[in-house]
């Protein structure tokens, strides 16, 4: 439920109350998720739909979502009906849980939703309620006030009464609850125009979560308007950063969406921890259906922890142990492995598994990467496809050695590629997954057989940091694969992409406090709480890794005066600690606020410890509510960050 959106969950409890109250307790969810605790008393026994009425104080919010017992529903299910639209004309949603291959006779108004035995998401756990009184099968969005007053007015009417009679009385003009019953179960439906707006089918629908059509440059100032005035930024909290979740999602469906209908078999779209591992990011990515792709073991159990399944997990390390190995093949993560050494380091890894476990080699999911040495973008060392890289095996150095590895060893099913992000031009991404085709087409010929069945074509896509353009799209990059490869889509392969960068850079900005403005040399220089503890690599590249500022007033209105040449420095001790240099911007005076954009990547994840500044807070929102944050991680303690270094005590 957390991971689906929930943020409050209320219990209603009756028999054994305090034995559940403290095994809720027990887990330690109580402190990220609001829970409620209603005692209904050990005796209770005026059934479920009357019980109800007994959270009706405790509701303080517009719509409940009710949950049948009888299914658990995944984190990408519930965020798929709490996003559902409700209105003046549509008060309540139902999904109805069915399976479409046998199917017969359920009313138009019901959500599809399969729930075969080939499908996670909805595990059942009991086969039949008979004569319940709860929503068989099902998920309920209703709005709060329409459906309280629905349940009080029953209670006033009749001791006893059934869900299935409330929703019945939902509806208008005698229409009525129906009850459908398919494969030997009962399949409920209101058919209503009530329920008339239900989706036909579960998809991601890019259109529902498009953003909102409030412009970002006016959205941000709101936010900082109200980060201001609650003390979310301040002189003792001087800097924090801020996700755009309208502009998150609406970036993860677009990738969805550009690739559907593409052809290929099945396609994973792991999204890159490294950019930005932080649980709020992990919670929606994981939410949105993607995959995670993993540059060390840390990150792998991050993901996992995160409720990625671990099919849906890919690990990149060049430099795994034997213990990480294991451990990553045992949980049915994709392994790449960097080089012919490694290869072989694996082969006796399984055959020593394989001796314990028979099997173990069918199992496993690995592959190899190679470097299709086709060269360099504009940034060196965001490219790797030169002929020198450090990563993977050089298709032009070990052609024939890559192609036996494959005739060796039947388990290497898989072929990664990723050529670099950015500063590399669109057309270099596609030329090196061209190549990648080819090899695994090669291949499955030699051996008579589809044994490269899994292509990852990596990430890195670059993504325009002087305006909010968007460019290049990934409309753009599909249609170019599917253009120019299109075996890669009709191959019968299992396509993985790595997109990070690209997703979130743009949902990200740097809010921080102007501390102190002085003239050196004739030089303007602003100091500000963000440098190279969170820019390292505007710091160490300036005019390759550039970032748009603007600068806001001390209530964070946008400044517009006469511009002057500055240096924004930041709060590091050493001279290179600038996140500016001779950029124009609007007088800036002390007490002042600047906003650093496209700060979304690459900042937390490579939050550095040099001078002891404790990582700043993290809060995200949504465009329609600018001045609601949502506490995605505390402020670092100053003991917290001096905990990094160690104990005074030797052991």
């Amino acid at each position: 439920m957390y991971k689906g959106g929930i943020d409050t969950v209320i219990f209603i409890l009756g028999l054994q109350g305090d034995k559940i109250k403290a095994a809720v307790e027990a887990t330690g969810i109580t402190s990220f998720l609001n829970i409620k605790f209603v005692d209904a008393g050990a005796d209770y026994s005026s059934g479920y739909a009357r019980s109800l009425a007994l959270a009706r104080e405790h509701v303080d919010f517009s719509t409940v979502l009710l949950c049948n017992a009888d299914h658990i529903f995944q984190a990408p299910v519930v965020y798929n009906m709490i996003t559902q639209d409700l209105s003046s004309t549509v008060l309540g949603k139902l999904m109805v849980d069915n399976d479409v291959d046998q199917i017969e006779g359920v009313p138009s108004t019901a959500v599809m939703f399969n729930v075969a035995q080939d499908r996670p998401d909805v595990p059942v756990i009991a086969t039949t309620l008979g004569n319940s009184d709860c929503i068989y099968c099902g998920l309920g969005l209703f709005n709060s006030e329409f459906f309280f007053g629905k349940i009080e007015k029953f209670m006033a009417e009749r001791p006893y009464f059934t869900m299935k009679s409330v929703l019945e009385d939902m509806v208008s003009d005698g229409e009525k609850l129906r009850t459908t019953s398919v494969a030997n179960h009962e399949w409920l439906s209101i058919e209503t125009t009530i329920a008339l707006r239900w989706s036909r089918k579960y998809k991601w629908v890019t259109e529902d979560l498009a953003m909102d059509s409030v412009p970002v440059n006016k959205v941000i100032p709101q936010v900082m308007a109200g980060a201001i005035k609650s003390g979310v930024l301040c002189e003792d909290n001087a800097i924090a950063l801020f996700m755009d979740l309208d502009r998150l999602r609406q970036k993860v469906t677009s990738l969805f969406a550009a690739f559907e209908g593409c052809g290929a078999p099945r396609i994973t779209h792991a999204y890159a921890v490294k950019a930005n591992p932080l649980c709020g990011v992990m919670n929606e990515m994981c939410r949105l259906g993607t995959g995670a792709e993993c540059a060390s073991i840390g990150e792998v159990m991050h993901s996992i922890n995160a409720g990625f399944d671990p099919k849906s997990v890919v690990f990149d390390s060049p430099c795994k142990t034997t213990k990480e190995v294991i451990k990553c093949f045992e949980m049915g993560v994709l392994v790449n492995l960097d080089c012919l050494e490694e290869v072989e380091k694996v082969a006796r890894i399984l055959d020593d598994m394989e001796a314990t476990t028979p099997g173990t080699k069918a199992k496993v999911r690995c592959g190899i990467r190679i470097n299709p040495q086709i060269g360099a973008g504009s940034i060196a060392s965001t490219s790797t496809a030169t002929a020198s890289s450090k990563f993977g095996t050089g298709i032009t150095d070990y052609h024939d050695e890559l192609v036996q590895a494959y005739c060796n060893y039947e388990w290497l099913t898989g072929i990664h590629i990723h050529v670099g992000s950015q500063g590399c031009e669109m057309q270099l991404l596609v030329d090196g997954v061209a190549v990648q085709v080819g090899l695994a087409e090669e291949i499955n010929a030699k051996v008579g057989r589809q044994q490269v069945s899994i292509l990852d074509i990596g990430g890195g896509l670059p993504m325009n940091y002087w305006s909010e353009e968007e460019f290049p799209t990934y409309q753009m990059y599909a249609e170019a694969l599917k253009n120019q490869i299109p075996s890669l889509f009709t191959g019968g392969y299992h396509i993985y992409t790595e997109m990070g960068r690209s997703l979130i850079q743009k949902a990200g900005w740097i809010g921080t406090r102007v501390e102190y403005c002085k003239v050196a040399g004739g030089k303007n220089i602003a100091t500000v709480h963000c440098g190279s503890n969170m820019m390292l690599r505007t710091c160490y590249l300036p005019k390759q890794w550039p970032h748009d500022m603007t600068v806001l007033d001390h209530e964070g209105g946008i400044k517009t005066s006469d511009k002057e040449i500055y240096d924004i420095a930041g709060p590091l001790c050493f001279s290179g600690d600038l996140i500016a240099v001779d950029r124009p911007f609007p007088k800036i005076t002390s007490g002042d606020h600047m906003v650093v954009h496209d700060c979304g990547g690459y900042t937390m994840g490579m939050y550095s410890k040099y001078n002891s500044r404790p990582a700043p807070a993290v809060y995200a929102y949504e465009s329609k509510f600018p001045e609601k944050l949502i506490l995605w991680k505390e402020a670092e303690t100053l003991e917290q960050t001096l905990g990094f270094w160690g104990s005074f005590e030797s052991k």
